[in-house]
């Protein structure tokens, strides 16, 4: 009775549940059924974002981990690490179970998912991030663990990889599992974590979509710590698509619910989204403080990661802003130091990207950037790239070579619902005297996935309410969804889509979830 309770607390984030969690656990009748119920537990309570709760589920069981069956133990063991690697109090004894883990003494692949994302985080070459991930991924070892924070740590990795499209699968797959048993945490994670791929995609309609359902489904509910992440990549969405008043008052609803905890490993994220958020509302001063807070925050959980840790590229170009330009090209040397030893095309190019703010001949650098992302999944920094060399040319008068990536960057941008570059791009072309349409991209092949999919729900007839119910969305977003429909399709009512949503019909197979 105790462990149903608690798991229920659990499961509506309540913070009473790890008390009844830690009894069930104490009065189990076998130690085998004492592990598997810590594991359960630790597990409800870690989606809940209640981590030392969680960790200390796993240190009371373990204590007893020699009469275990090695399965068992390994599985409390990952979740114990990957749990502990999102707080500074406990990151290192990860760090420490991994060094000391004996090669061969393992008969699950969860140890790599460990392993892998605190070498990541170390900035560790992709490649060998990768050769340790391969093996859970090839033999789809996550598939008996829906439950456990490997698979939210897993994703990260492979986003911070830029393996994007794995990541995204990931987490399509988590919520095929999450949806037909109305698993609100679960489906959280993974919408929260797939806004951060789709963030670095390039997709920011359907990154805001993942991001607000994740926020506003924790935002009641979950303590600060576990808040940070889904504000984070909704910030980011958010300035992305040109909503600088919506980016602040998020974080405005987010404050009204405590101060995160320093240690927390996505504190440092929420810096940069909201150095990001400065830059564009023209504040270079906050920008380099939150800049250079998120960089004292990764130093405590020695986070060096250049994507994942990029508060360098916001430093740099709030710096430049200021005027300091000799401490902005330090800062841009080390991101193109970090970034070459990773060795991604994302991460690289991005680095070129911001040591050409710092250069007196920035065209070289940014013509190599635009090329090496052009092979990147990475659609966002391969935008700002063109953005940035387009404008480069124009100021160098070089008005004949500026128009072609200013076009692709409007392009890429409408497709894509990066309104703020897209925005900069048209001023950059209408400073060309170019006449750029006003949308790039418009009718039913300028909806994204999530946008087709609840307008498709409406043109059947379904409400509202009935489409976030089927989709385990808020309103708010179905709302969203069809205002940008009615939009770009050029209609004004619902009766209109089911014509209006010809063209795509054949299509509609291909939707995302």
């Amino acid at each position: 009775m105790r462990l149903e309770h608690g798991l229920a607390l659990a499961a509506y984030m309540q913070p009473e549940a790890y008390g009844l969690l830690q009894e069930a656990v104490a009065v189990a009748s076998t130690p085998v059924q004492r592990g598997v119920i810590a594991l359960s537990g630790a597990r409800a309570l870690g989606l809940s974002g209640r981590f030392d709760p969680a960790v200390g589920l796993c240190r009371q069981a373990l204590a007893h981990a020699g009469v275990y069956p090695a399965e068992l133990r390994e599985r409390l063991e990952a979740e114990l690490y990957c749990t502990g690697m999102v707080q500074a109090t406990t990151v290192q004894e990860a760090r420490r179970a991994v060094r000391d883990r004996r090669p061969g003494s393992s008969v699950l692949d969860l140890w790599r998912v460990t392993e892998a994302a605190l070498g990541s985080l170390e900035n560790h070459p992709a490649e060998a991030t990768m050769a340790l991930l391969r093996p859970v991924l090839e033999r789809k070892s996550l598939a008996a663990e829906p439950g456990s924070l490997t698979w939210s740590v897993t994703a990260l990795t492979l986003i911070c990889n830029d393996e994007l499209s794995t990541g995204i699968a990931q987490c399509e797959a988590l919520i095929d599992v999450a949806r037909p048993r109305g698993w609100v945490m679960l489906l959280t994670h993974a919408s929260m974590f797939r806004s951060m791929a789709l963030v670095r995609a390039g997709e920011i309609s359907d990154a805001e979509a993942d991001a607000r359902l994740a926020f506003e489904h924790k935002l009641p509910v979950s303590p600060p710590a576990a808040m940070l992440w889904c504000l984070s990549f909704l910030v980011d969405a958010l300035v992305e698509s040109d909503d600088l008043s919506g980016a602040e008052a998020v974080l405005t609803a987010a404050r009204q619910h405590g101060a995160p905890p320093e240690g927390a490993l996505a504190g440092p994220l929420l810096l940069q989204a909201r150095a990001r958020l400065r830059l564009a509302q023209h504040r270079p001063e906050g920008a380099l403080a939150d800049a250079r807070l998120a960089a004292a925050r990764m130093a405590e959980l020695g986070i060096c990661h250049p994507v994942f840790g990029n508060w360098r590229a916001e430093a740099v170009e709030a710096l430049a802003v200021l005027g300091d330009v000799t401490q902005a090209g330090v800062l841009a040397a080390e991101q193109v130091a970090l970034s070459e030893r990773l060795g991604t095309p994302g991460a690289r190019g991005a680095a070129l990207r911001v040591l050409a703010r710092t250069s007196a001949e920035p065209i070289p650098l940014l013509e190599q950037a635009v090329q090496t992302l052009a092979c990147s999944p990475a659609r966002l920094e391969h935008t700002r790239a063109l953005v940035a060399l387009g404008a480069a040319q124009r100021r160098a008068n070089r008005r004949a070579d500026a128009g072609g990536p200013l076009r692709q960057a409007l392009e890429q941008a409408d497709r894509g619902g990066m309104q703020l570059l897209a925005g900069r791009a048209r001023e950059e072309l209408h400073a060309l005297g170019a006449r750029p349409r006003r949308s790039a991209l418009s009718g039913p092949g300028a909806l994204t996935p999530a946008e087709h999919r609840v307008a498709r729900f409406a043109a059947e007839g379904y409400g509202n309410r009935a489409i976030a119910e089927r989709l385990y969305v808020t309103q708010r977003t179905v709302e969203t969804h069809l205002t940008h429909a009615f939009q770009k399709l050029d209609i004004a009512s619902r009766g209109e889509l089911a014509g209006a949503l010809q063209p795509r019909a054949a299509a509609a197979g291909a939707v995302r979830a």
